[in-house]
């Protein structure tokens, strides 16, 4: 099972960084001035509603251990009485998902309640963890969907919908993972989440979905229908040609693409929906756009390894391979764009292995876990700032960086390792085989210019002249003409002229 910890760092920690980088920027279009907020004092903010519910009685917690030791309640008087108190208790650990004074410690309810799920499993009668799972899929919408007339806080919202993607109907063996079977009633509203029909929900709703879909569908035993998968190809892929511009900075954007391209990759791994040209269409719209961050261009490439030979018919193979050769050359060229520079995603799960074998850099940042999502608290100007924390950018990959990257681009010709027919290069024929080969050819010198370098190593003059060098062959492959200083080439001169 999906370690609560880890989706935490799934969702919130590149989320700290991206989303941040452009809370200052302005939005995309035209915004109404937001009215005036209120004054925080205290714990409470005036801001946004809470749900009131009443304390536990002192005696809850005996009666908590009792009956996680049977599963089920009494009969008579006694079990009315304790169901009356099981019912009051988790409306309450809903309750201050939603108040203001709890928002630092959402981390630890969270984990709280998964613990009692657990608790409840782990006990003869399954009758009270099937209950309490059917109560948390009923409390917990009321919270993340917001109702016309509710305003419930980002930070609610987030970690009630978080939550809800967490909910098992089988915990697995001890409770501990294997065989753990998500939710299933649990879907519609992720994927609808996702699909985000005429902008209901915030992009942040849509991180917190993500996290929830991804166990659903990197766990061996689901319930996703070839239905749902395929409408789930088809808003994944629509993000990545198209992604949701109103009121969302470009690092969210590119953030909500690079989760795209990740699911994609784990579906294309499991079942034929994703196996298609639309998506490989999608994948290279999104690996050229030279506005993305490298690294995410790079993991879209990626994600091509995993798409079957069917996905690729021959007369788009050089659009692809063209593609390709321009970002090894921009990676052995080690000046992209300043970009913020993240931690390779990894798919969370013990039953679901890395699609390629390729192993990234050990820099994820540090959960602050007593924080709140300080993506979340970008969404809301009410949160103050140093809530968050800031990332910073990059202007030239360190040489670990540049060996997962080219071993990525590597990936998407060639596929993953021991595994047949997947990739751009199971596809080609002739002309096409041959260019790939040689693009394969730079990027495998480059990759051993770089391998086995630490972090903090420095590459030597040579060693930066030689990629230099292996950067400019690649381009000559696909007959590109880099830029010059004056950032125009002789080609478009010509063209001028």
């Amino acid at each position: 099972m999906l370690a609560i910890s880890r989706h935490y760092r799934l969702v919130c920690v590149p989320l700290a960084v991206l989303s941040l980088l452009g809370a200052g920027r302005a939005a995309p279009v035209a915004a109404k001035a937001p009215a005036p907020k209120k004054a925080v004092t205290g714990g409470k903010n005036p801001n946004y509603e809470e749900i009131k519910a009443e304390p536990d009685p002192k005696e809850w917690k005996l009666k908590k251990t009792a009956l996680m030791a049977e599963g089920r309640f009494p009969e008579g008087a006694a079990g009315e009485e304790d169901k009356k108190m099981f019912d009051n208790h988790y409306k309450l650990v809903v309750a201050e998902m939603t108040q203001w004074q709890y928002r630092a410690m959402l981390h630890t309810k969270w984990r709280d309640l998964k613990n009692d799920m657990k608790g409840f499993w782990r006990a003869p009668d399954k009758t009270l963890h099937t209950k309490l799972v059917g109560d948390m899929a009923k409390l917990l919408p009321i919270v993340f969907e917001a109702s016309k007339g509710q305003k419930y806080s980002p930070f609610a919202r987030y970690t009630a919908l978080l939550t809800y993607g967490e909910l098992n109907s089988d915990e697995g063996a001890d409770a501990g993972g294997a065989g753990v079977v998500p939710y299933a009633e649990a879907l519609p509203r992720l994927i609808a989440v996702l699909k985000n029909k005429d902008n209901k929900y915030p992009a942040y709703l849509q991180w917190a979905a993500f996290a929830g879909m991804t166990r659903h569908i990197v766990c061996t035993k689901n319930s996703i229908t070839p239905e749902n998968r395929k409408e789930l190809v088809q808003i994944l892929a629509a993000w990545l040609k198209n992604p949701p511009a109103d009121g969302i900075t470009p690092e969210v954007q590119s953030f909500t693409r690079r989760r795209a391209s990740d699911l994609l990759r784990l579906l294309a791994g499991r079942w034929p929906e994703a196996n298609n040209v639309d998506v490989v269409t999608a994948l290279n719209q999104f690996a050229a756009d030279e506005d993305a961050p490298l690294d995410d261009r790079c993991e879209a490439i990626r994600t091509l390894g995993s798409l079957d030979k069917k996905s690729f018919p021959e007369k788009n193979i050089p659009a692809v391979a063209r593609t390709i050769a321009l970002l090894t050359a921009e990676v052995g060229r080690l000046t992209p764009a300043p970009q913020p520079i993240a931690a390779p995603a990894v798919e969370e799960g013990a039953e679901e292995p890395a699609a390629d074998g390729a192993a990234p850099p050990a820099d994820a940042p540090a959960v602050a876990e007593k924080a709140p999502p300080a993506a979340v608290a970008a969404a809301d100007p009410a949160v103050p700032a140093e809530e968050a924390s800031v990332g910073k950018s990059q202007n030239v990959l360190p040489p670990d960086l540049q060996a997962y990257f080219l071993t990525c681009l590597r990936s998407g010709v060639l596929g993953p390792p021991d595994v047949q027919s997947r990739g751009l290069g199971s596809a080609a024929t002739a002309d096409n085989k041959q260019l790939l080969m040689d693009v394969v050819g730079k990027i495998d010198e480059m990759i051993a210019v770089v391998k086995r370098k630490k972090r903090e190593d420095k590459l030597s003059e040579d060693e930066i002249r030689k990629l230099q060098d292996l950067a400019t062959g690649v381009e000559t492959i696909i007959g590109h003409k880099p830029a010059d200083a004056d950032g125009a080439t002789e080609q478009a001169r010509a063209t001028k002229r």
